[in-house]
């Protein structure tokens, strides 16, 4: 795609467009033409008034946000009477925000300047995208978001909701789909939160879901890890005829949606899991992390996966098939070299990918949506949104203040976080496209299990 005028292709005709619509023109709505012809081509060009169409409705939905300030510098630099070539220097000298070539920009997206409304829009509309492209979630699908109350996954519960309801939106193409939201309580278990701020964040949690979202939820403390019964959790492969059933529930689940477990709405809904001798069990879960050494995220990995396993059951008791976590490019990044370290590269390919359905036959996908979202993009749009968080040091960190004598190892002796800032400090300081690289290299890696029953066919 072009973005100026002057290479724009020749087989487009610009009679009967004004300068002002020829300057809004944008780049995602021209096709240029590799078959050289001089007249207009029939096979790709976009009909002319097509574009002029969406072009108009793009002026008309910047023009109706517009606020002062912005009013004040289209006035100060003359926008309206600028032509392409002066407005695309204005781009250049990063003056103009390079999206909808109107307003002044506010932040440095990668290598470009955008305004805070294109920003906003095109954050969500990359969700929406992936949630109907990479994820293949339809109308009236059932989904379990899990949050953690940290900045992505919050982030994924105000773009869910925004996806859903939102009217700040340039696109109108809503999305009609289920929510639930699910939180696994680990703050005393593995933080050592105090009563008082434990009961301040549940009560957080509980309020945004409710009274801003409007979303069902559930609480679930983490000890309820000894409650799960071995034989639920089968993670073996299916054999033969058990893929043969679990292909007809999957076929029944998508022509008739799934539907929730009958005890859902008596046990679970709006209310916090109760665990019998919760006291006892979180003695025995503190005592099983403090066996493991502090370095090398030992004890990260293993939280990791009892919360994991946790919320599958959770999923598979409520019957629940697609789970939605809060997995941005960092961590990413980061999770594929670290597990290459640790000697776990085999499942990486799984755990990193859209859609994680390698366990328990496919019946429940662990979903990542904000996969090609960077750090930066999560943080600014909180800001914007005034999404509420939970201020967590990481538990490397937590575990050396509690040492007589602390480790003077990086990162704190951890592996994810050494790793995590090593990409950062790529991203920020030597190329702005260093962590998407290493997303768009980790698409290319094939799961084991499609290798092995390509083997067997």
């Amino acid at each position: 795609f072009n973005r100026s005028m002057e290479n724009e292709p020749k087989h487009i005709s610009k009679e009967g467009v004004s300068t002002q619509e020829e300057s809004l023109i944008d780049s995602s709505f021209r096709k240029s033409c590799e078959c050289g012809a001089d007249n207009e081509c029939k096979r790709n060009a976009q009909p002319l008034a097509q574009i002029s169409k969406k072009a108009q409705k793009r002026t008309a939905h910047v023009q109706g946000n517009l606020s002062s300030g912005d009013q004040d510098f289209q006035e100060k630099y003359k926008i309206g009477e600028l032509d392409p070539k002066q407005k695309q220097e204005l781009v250049k000298l990063g003056k103009l925000c390079y999206k909808c070539r109107l307003r002044q920009p506010n932040y440095c997206n990668k290598q470009d300047k955008v305004c805070k409304g294109c920003f906003m829009d095109s954050i969500g509309h990359r969700l929406r995208q992936s949630l109907r492209l990479n994820l293949r979630i339809w109308r009236d699908d059932l989904n379990l978001i899990c949050i953690s109350g940290g900045s992505n996954s919050m982030a994924l519960l105000d773009l869910i909701y925004e996806s859903l309801f939102g009217e700040n939106t340039m696109s109108q193409r809503k999305m009609y789909f289920r929510v639930h939201v699910l939180y696994v309580d680990e703050g005393p278990a593995v933080y050592g939160w105090s009563e008082q701020f434990h009961k301040a964040q549940l009560e957080m949690i509980e309020d945004v879901c409710l009274n801003r979202y409007h979303f069902t939820y559930t609480i679930v403390p983490i000890e309820a890890i000894f409650d799960i019964q071995p034989e639920s959790f089968d993670l073996k492969q299916p054999s033969q005829e058990q893929r043969v059933l679990l292909e007809e529930e999957k076929k029944n689940d998508f022509d008739n949606h799934t539907t929730l477990n009958e005890d859902f709405e008596q046990l679970v809904k709006n209310k916090r899991m109760e665990v019998e001798g919760l006291d006892d069990k979180r003695a025995q879960l503190k005592t099983l992390i403090e066996s493991l050494p502090i370095e090398s995220s030992f004890r990260e990995d293993l939280i990791f996966y009892v919360k994991k396993q946790v919320i599958a059951n959770f999923a598979l008791t409520f019957n629940f098939k697609k789970v939605l976590l809060g997995t941005t490019s960092q961590k990413v990044a980061a999770q594929l070299f670290s597990s290459i370290c640790k000697g776990r590269g085999g499942s990486i390919a799984h755990e990193i990918s859209f859609i994680d359905n390698k366990n328990f036959g496919g019946r429940v996908s662990f979903m990542n949506p904000l996969r090609d979202f960077l750090k930066k993009e999560i943080g600014l749009y909180n800001y914007n949104r005034g999404v509420q968080i939970i201020n967590q040091i990481p538990l490397a960190q937590l575990n050396q203040l509690k040492q007589k004598r602390p480790s003077n190892a990086p990162c704190f002796g951890s592996t994810d976080l050494l790793i995590e800032q090593f990409f950062n400090r790529l991203q920020d300081r030597y190329n702005v496209n260093t962590i998407p690289t290493v997303v768009r290299l980790a698409n290319k890696l094939e799961k084991s299990v499609d290798l092995l029953s390509q083997d067997k066919q």
